[in-house]
């Protein structure tokens, strides 16, 4: 995919589990690290390992942890997909505002069920509507009347 990726390795004291990527320039220069942390190993980090890149996924078998050597192998996804949010019975897509840390994060949930919620009780509302023709049309007619009335007096 034409990037370069430093995945975890040691500061001196301690394995890391940061994920960094850089796309260098046509001459070969990289302009800057980047970094997300979703993309990071998971809890511990680790060492030495060997990688491979398949697909979306960089996987690191072996090396060393805080615990000492691993037999394990680690996954991190190199390309998460961006935030959004679903609107409505249509699908369409609004980007999801980028809040940092633990609390965007839980945001993102809070406003993910919400919105599967309020689709859910739109869809029981159709189902009701559907399966209840007659009051519906009663419903609809009787407003009718009450307009018609409204305009005559």
């Amino acid at each position: 995919n034409g990037a370069l990726y430093a995945i975890g390795g040691s500061d001196g004291a301690a394995a890391q589990r940061t994920v960094y990527w850089a796309v260098p320039t046509a001459a070969g220069d990289i302009a800057e690290w980047k970094h997300l942390d979703v993309s990071d190993l998971p809890a511990t980090g680790l060492a030495g390992g060997a990688p491979m890149i398949l697909g979306p996924d960089a996987i690191l078998v072996g090396g060393t942890t805080a615990g000492g050597v691993s037999a394990a192998s680690l996954r991190a996804n190199l390309a998460p997909e961006a935030p959004f949010f679903q609107l409505g019975l249509v699908g369409a897509t609004v980007p999801a505002l980028k809040i940092d840390g633990e609390i965007g994060q839980q945001l993102g949930y809070l406003n993910a069920n919400t919105i599967g919620i309020v689709n859910f009780v739109i869809f029981v509302v159709i189902g009701w509507a559907f399966a209840h023709k007659a009051q519906i049309r009663e419903w609809v007619e009787r407003r009718r009347r009450e307009r018609e009335l409204k305009k005559r007096t």
